[in-house]
């Protein structure tokens, strides 16, 4: 009889602690922390590359991660905004379309409860935790400081130069002006001439724009964009319209215009470029720390790399990083 009511007190036992175990594990499923990116468009690679760096930080720390996409529309952005407090998320990282229109989505998410961490763009509001941004000014800069030095190598003078820019948001005026401020030298010197300056952001209406400069002013020697996308769309044109003797430069690498700047032939010569990944895998860390109510880091700011065409290795070792992600 003693035995028999052991037994029983065993099972008894075994099966409450199997119950309490389900009710735990069951509770952390249901309260598994979620983090969402508002995003630009993550069918672009450097937005994509970002994206990834933020998926393994999750993985990290062992959180969801969702995504949205805007794809540059301001109402989107908020309505995105808006589902996601619907759906309880924990945090956001929230990639600002404006500077000041922006600062709405992310005072609603504030007012609901939800800790904001931007990257990438700025906005005008005190309600973001943190802030995960690149040297902008540095991202122009460091490329017309390698011009500078390149053009005293091969001898040029008279270089009649075009700029792809954008001033609609505080990072890229940034670039822009860094770039201005650079070639300066070039300038007062009359090595080179800024003739045109075309406003772009988009890949069709880049190629637009460049087939029109082109047409307009055939003699133009050197181009420099201020993104990747529209880096990689006047290339397409150069490439298209046979313009081999058009000196490209720019900001934000990518794998194709790494394996092109690897090509003997080719003649974009200089890209600097932010650290995407890094941007994101940072952002996402900090939106986790600024859940927890822990104390964050309120400015970071990433450095930028500049890869030219004569440092083959330090471009094989850019290509080689982006396949094993």
């Amino acid at each position: 009889m003693r035995v028999f009511k052991k037994v029983v007190f065993s099972i008894v036992i075994f099966l409450l602690s199997f119950f309490v175990s389900s009710l735990f594990f069951s509770s952390c499923e249901e309260e598994k922390v979620t983090i969402a990116s508002v995003n630009f468009n993550s069918d672009i690679e450097w937005f994509r590359e970002a994206a990834v760096g933020m998926k393994d930080a999750a993985k990290k720390y062992n959180v969801e991660f969702v995504n949205v996409d805007t794809y540059y529309d301001i109402e989107s952005e908020f309505e995105s905004a808006k589902n996601l407090a619907s759906e309880n998320v924990d945090a956001v990282v929230f990639c600002p379309l404006d500077f000041e229109k922006s600062a709405c989505t992310a005072e609603y998410l504030n007012q609901c409860g939800i800790p904001v961490v931007t990257w990438n763009t700025l906005i005008d509001t005190p309600v973001v935790k943190s802030r995960i941004v690149s040297d902008s000014v540095s991202l122009g800069s460091q490329t017309g400081d390698y011009l500078v030095g390149y053009f005293s190598a091969h001898n040029l003078t008279g270089i009649k130069a075009a700029m792809i820019s954008n001033y609609s948001y505080t990072v890229s005026s940034d670039r822009c002006n860094g770039f201005k401020s650079s070639v300066k030298p070039l300038l007062d010197f009359e090595k080179m001439k800024i003739v045109c300056e075309i406003p772009c952001e988009l890949t069709a209406e880049t190629k637009r724009n460049v087939r029109q400069l082109l047409e307009k002013n055939p003699d133009i020697q050197l181009i420099w964009c201020w993104n990747q996308t529209t880096l990689l769309a006047c290339l397409s044109v150069l490439k298209e319209t046979n313009r081999t003797d058009i000196l490209l430069c720019g900001a934000d690498l990518s794998l194709d215009l790494a394996k092109e700047m690897l090509n003997k032939d080719s003649n974009l010569i200089v890209v600097t470029t932010q650290q995407p990944y890094l941007m994101g895998f940072t952002a996402f860390e900090n939106a986790i720390v600024a859940y927890s109510g822990r104390p964050v880091e309120e400015n970071v700011v990433i450095p930028v790399i500049t890869y030219t065409k004569d440092n083959t290795e330090s471009l094989k070792r850019y290509i080689e990083s982006q396949r094993v992600r």
